[in-house]
């Protein structure tokens, strides 16, 4: 499409009238004639062959080029488009179908660009020449993933090298006077034509001209096909281009200068152009011209001097392109623009000869790779067409982490339509950047205003140095103005930040704040994928292309330091005692918490299950759970030895609790490692007894009941007892690792922190409360992932599972996750365990509860500070699409179940509600399930990840045998009053022997009785084995060094003052708890009597018929000496997840 067909259809009159001239001086015939040598001279119709000596002639011609343009910038200047004014904004590429599927244009995706306006030959804007705009694709001096060069005319003067030779040379004579560019136009008619297409004098404005890349460039699609393409820059609002040559002027083309009535300025449109962005951002669409290569195509389709048919190949809208910001014409000149910087889905052919089309482009990448970013600026060119005035600011960074050489950063101050030069900060001796302290500068630079932006980038663009900014201060002393703008992120190539203020709607549609928040949804959209690699588990990251930050904060945390393999430093590898573990947790634990030495008995044990590394097992009942066939009988017995209350007095008065590891049922033993694990699937009961203990009464190995698998209670022999403790901790840790700890706090927030990346951008609100917490659980991943689901891990080597098991028990613990399970208070009631009277000295729910309500407390105050009214929770759209991200990506990708995880969120107390457990679960809970590891894993004893010994109540059956009774069973059990089995008729003997004293009338069951002290130290793992979990545990259990806690809110997003005041109320509420913790922990003497009501039921003997008796109760419960539960002190709560 030529200048002449774009303008009749936006309605400009306007006529290329070059060859009327040309055919009336030469006349028809001579016309037609140079037509056609023009054609025999131009048309190629395929590409000329490559030989040694084209070669070798063009990089000799190119050569020629590089010289000159070497000189030119020595000068600091440029062989072409040398005067010019400059522009940074925003490229936002919008979705169009005609445009093929592609990996650089994507539909929604932000771009920081530069924009260059030039004049090609001449410093005088009113001149006769071709005017530029080169667009790169990155706010940056030099390379960029794209720079396009485009000018006004639809079509080239030249074709090839030779024929650019001969077009510049005649140029530069005419601009000597001479008749060397007549001569030229009259050799071929569309010299002529495009001389006339290409030139502008006089324009109004370089922002209301068209500009064409006009070289054909191969395009690659998702689709493979072979296309072309070409680029054009015009108006965002469709207006008369300016500069078009009149009738009289065409007449005399090649006549330079300005006319002689014209008395604007020489830089009258650059002034122009700076005038235009002081009151508004200045708006262009870029649009793309695509050709699909087919059958019987000939070369001189790329032809640079040949338009593509308008009616074939119409111009498809791309992006729209937001210039916002005036750059100095010290930056302006500074950047560089290189035809040859493309995207991997763009390419020019290879030329191998100077008669290739494509030699243009190759020719034009060589002279501009001359120009580096550290051109020399020309002494006339200071602050260009703006009229600057100087202020002095006071800026301070500070910098967290440093990563390799610390060659200092560069920082520019962006005010509502200009910015500064770059500010240099920490290079040079003494004055290099010093981590963890705020680097403080005050310099004189160009006013900017208001400053709303802040830029810094690298001084040296080196991968391998980094820089963790935790925020930039800036102060303009001037004025007396005071600009905050937090980061807490990684710097790598460049990092754009915005002014700390929370913003649910940064209002018009083009204001540079709303493009900025634009870009940033992308660069999470694009930045954070979504991963489903794990069949049944949640969305998750993917790992594929991790984001910089991520990857960044995985090298800063600790590696595991566990010794993966067999290799040994004993000199045998069999425990002999339980002296030996002893001594191994003595030599790699400096303090031995005191309590450990009980770890055999049923109050420690008990214990531990209340306020342990896992204190989320535990559940009340108000009927036996079915699957557990008790003897009422026995039971009694050790029920009466405490209060003397029957079970159902103890049920009643809530002091009946189970522990059910069915999450284990069915999941195959290790055998990845030397040695085959085992592990049981146990379910347990335990009982709050009236000395303030809470210990275990019974436990049943595996899920099924029958008779080969029996129940034993504290009655039973010491090691039959303690093997059944083993196999319940052993379970018990299973599921502490994989479910509650690496599901719920890892995967389930790591959906959270994917959906926050892609769909909030930085200032909104619940960006900035949870961003703090969900930061480390990406990076976390990263590290994890391999540890926990991954074959060959250590983990293979220390636990009762192997990776598939893990896996499963992952994903089975998913498959039944609902959100209520991480809202604390739900969980609680839904275990029935929330009532402090019913389940004395259960301090993790304790301390639970008051820093959940201190949480919920404080992120309601936050959010009602921008959420008015339920109306403004259903109205941002970027809040919706962050919950449904979560939802339909995190949570609901791999299943059918309901998740909990609201559709829609209508309410402020729904948001609250999400909030709250996303931070409790990052921090709280997190911590309340790895801070004991070192006290409790590392006597493994006392919690084995591992055990060598098959569940002992099996190892009496036969497979026969097994099958036989269980038929019997199931036709034929004797059930006592309560509902409990009491026996199965024609059971084998050696079964009654395991059964043991649950049969009222077996009362020398521990004559009978074959585990031994033997069978203990069978089953724990050996000593190799028990060093690497201890080695695990301690690895579990330790904090970063630079470990910020919560409430300390190093990262604090939040700059206005009423946020920043509900951040000290919430730090002086979690003192006031730290400090209530820390009291209860020193009290000691008994808990307030308890009075409840039962509703209990007896049997009349008479009838058989039940009688309901109301019965108040009262108990006085002695407290226990206790040990202090420290785990959720505040100040030992990390911000997010460890490790």
């Amino acid at each position: 499409m030529t200048t002449q067909w774009a303008c009749e259809r936006r309605g400009q009159q306007w006529t290329n009238a070059s060859w009327k001239i040309l055919t009336d001086q030469l006349g028809q015939a001579a016309f037609r004639e140079k037509k056609q040598q023009q054609s025999k001279t131009t048309d190629l119709l395929q590409a000329p062959k490559a030989t040694s000596t084209s070669k070798l002639i063009m990089s000799a011609r190119i050569e020629k080029f590089k010289m000159a343009a070497r000189a030119a910038a020595l000068k600091g200047q440029r062989l072409f488009d040398n005067t010019g004014v400059g522009g940074a904004g925003y490229a936002v590429v919008i979705s169009n179908p005609t445009v093929p599927q592609n990996d650089f244009f994507k539909p929604g995706r932000v771009f920081q660009v530069r924009l260059r306006h030039t004049n090609t030959g001449t410093d005088d804007d009113a001149d006769v020449d071709m005017r530029g705009a080169e667009l790169k694709f990155e706010d940056t001096d030099g390379p960029s993933q794209f720079d396009l060069i485009m000018h006004t005319g639809s079509m080239c003067t030249y074709w090839d090298i030779p024929s650019f030779e001969d077009f510049v040379a005649a140029v530069r004579s005419s601009r000597q006077g001479g008749d060397a560019l007549k001569d030229w136009c009259y050799k071929f008619p569309m010299n002529y034509y495009s001389l006339v297409d290409n030139a502008r004098r006089a324009p109004t404005s370089y922002s209301n001209m068209n500009y064409y890349s006009r070289l054909a460039t191969k395009f690659k699609a998702k689709d493979g096909a072979v296309r072309y393409v070409k680029f054009r820059l015009v108006p965002d609002e469709q207006q008369t281009e300016s500069g078009l040559l009149p009738p009289e002027d065409q007449e005399k083309a090649w006549e330079k200068g300005r006319y002689p009535d014209d008395t604007r300025p020489k830089d009258y449109l650059r002034q122009e152009y700076v005038n235009r962005l002081r009151w508004t951002p200045i708006r262009y669409r870029l649009q793309i011209q695509i050709h699909e290569w087919k059958d019987g195509d000939t070369f001189n389709l790329l032809n640079p001097y040949r338009l593509w048919s308008p009616m074939l190949h119409t111009w498809a809208d791309l992006a729209l392109v937001t210039i916002t910001t005036l750059l100095s014409d010290a930056t302006t000149q500074r950047t560089t623009f290189n035809i040859g910087n493309l995207p991997p889905s763009m390419e020019f052919d290879e030329p191998f000869s100077i008669y290739d089309y494509n030699s243009i482009a190759k020719m034009y990448s060589a002279i501009q790779s001359v120009y580096k970013p550290t051109l020399s600026k020309s002494p006339t060119l200071q602050n260009g067409p703006a009229d600057y005035d100087f202020v002095k600011y006071n800026v301070e960074v500070t910098v967290r982490h440093v990563v390799g050489s610390n060659k200092g950063i560069l920082i520019s101050l962006t005010g509502p339509w200009t910015r500064t030069e770059p500010i240099q900060i920490g290079q040079g001796i003494g004055n290099s950047i010093a981590p963890g302290r705020k680097q403080t500068l005050e310099v004189e630079a160009y006013d900017v205003g208001e400053v709303v932006l802040v830029s810094i980038e690298k001084v040296k663009d080196d991968d391998s140095c980094d820089y963790f900014i935790e925020n930039v201060h800036v102060h303009d002393l001037q004025r007396g103005l005071k600009f905050e703008f937090p980061a807490y992120r990684w710097l790598g190539k460049r990092l754009t930040l915005r002014r700390g203020a929370v913003s649910l709607n940064d209002g018009a549609k083009g204001d540079l704040e709303a493009l900025h928040r634009q870009m940033e949804l992308w660069q999470g959209h694009d930045g954070y994928k979504w991963s489903h690699d794990q069949p049944a588990f949640p969305g998750g990251l993917d790992l594929t292309r991790i984001p910089h930050d991520v990857r960044r904060d995985s090298e800063r945390l600790p590696e595991f330091r566990i010794q993966k393999g067999a290799g040994s430093i004993f000199a045998s590898k069999i425990a002999k005692g339980l002296g030996d573990y002893e001594q191994l947790m003595e030599s790699a634990v400096k303090e031995v918490p005191e309590f450990i030495q009980n770890w055999k008995s049923d109050e420690e044990f008990g214990r531990q299950f209340l306020n342990g590394v896992h204190p989320l097992a535990i559940r009340r009942f108000d009927t036996v759970p079915p699957k557990f066939p008790m003897t009422a009988g026995r039971l009694k017995e050790i029920l009466a030895k405490d209060r003397g209350w029957s079970l159902r007095q103890e049920i009643a008065a809530g002091h009946m609790y189970y522990v059910d590891c069915s999450l284990m049922k069915g999941l195959s033993p290790n055998l990845a490692g030397e040695e085959v694990f085992y592990h049981a699937a146990p379910i347990a009961l335990f009982h709050a007894n009236s000395k303030g203990h809470f210990v275990p009464v019974a436990i049943q190995l595996y899920q099924g009941p029958g008779p080969d698998n029996p129940i034993w209670t504290p009655d039973d022999g010491e090691y039959e007892w303690m093997l059944a403790k083993l196999f319940l901790r052993n379970s018990d840790a299973q599921i502490h690792l994989n479910v509650s700890l690496y599901l719920h706090s890892h995967l389930l927030m790591e959906a959270f922190a994917v959906a926050l990346f892609r769909k909030l951008p930085s200032p909104h609100p619940v960006h900035k409360l949870l961003a703090p917490h969900l930061r480390r659980v990406l990076g976390g991943k990263v590290r994890l992932r391999d540890l926990v689901t991954e074959d060959g891990s250590v983990l293979d080597e220390i636990c009762s599972l192997s990776a598939s098991g893990r896996r499963h028990l992952i994903a089975t613990g998913f498959q039944e996750f609902h959100l209520r399970n991480l809202h604390f208070p739900a969980m609680m009631a839904d275990r029935g365990i929330d009532d402090p009277y019913k389940l004395p000295g259960y301090f993790y729910r304790d301390d639970g509860f008051r820093l959940w309500k201190a949480i919920e407390k404080f992120v309601e105050e936050i959010l009602r500070l921008y959420y008015k009214n339920n109306t403004f929770i259903t109205s941002d759209k970027e809040l919706q699409s962050w919950i449904r991200d979560v939802r339909k990506n995190g949570f609901m990708r791999e299943t059918l179940g309901e998740k909990g995880v609201p559709k829609v969120l209508y309410t402020v107390k729904e948001l609250v509600d999400v909030v709250t457990i996303v931070i409790f679960t990052c921090s709280v809970q997190n911590r309340a399930l790895t801070a004991g590891m070192r006290d409790m894993a590392t006597c493994v004893p006392n919690m084995p990840l591992a055990l060598r010994q098959y569940g002992f109540a099996r190892q009496a059956d036969k497979e026969n045998e097994k099958e036989k009774n269980k038929k019997e069973g199931e036709k034929d059990q004797l059930i006592d009053e309560d509902g409990f089995v009491i026996a199965t008729p024609g059971e084998p003997e050696i079964l009654k022997k395991i059964r043991g004293t649950y049969l009222d009338e077996e009362k020398d069951f521990k004559e009978l009785t074959k585990a031994t002290f033997e069978d203990i130290m069978a089953a724990l793992p050996d000593k190799v084995v028990a060093r690497k979990q201890i080695d695990f545990a301690l690895e579990m259990s330790k904090l970063p060094d630079d470990e910020a806690f919560i409430g300390e809110y190093r990262d604090c997003h939040f700059t206005e003052d009423k946020a920043q005041a509900a951040v000290l109320k919430f730090q002086e509420s979690l003192r006031q708890i730290s400090n209530t913790m820390k009291l209860r922990n020193e009290r000691s003497g008994e808990y307030e009597g308890q009075e409840f009501t039962v509703n209990m039921f007896y049997e009349e003997d008479d009838d058989a018929t039940q009688v309901e008796v109301t019965q108040v109760m009262r108990e006085k419960t002695e407290k226990p000496e206790e040990q202090p539960y420290t785990y959720l002190l505040p100040e030992q709560i990390p911000f997010s997840v460890t490790p």
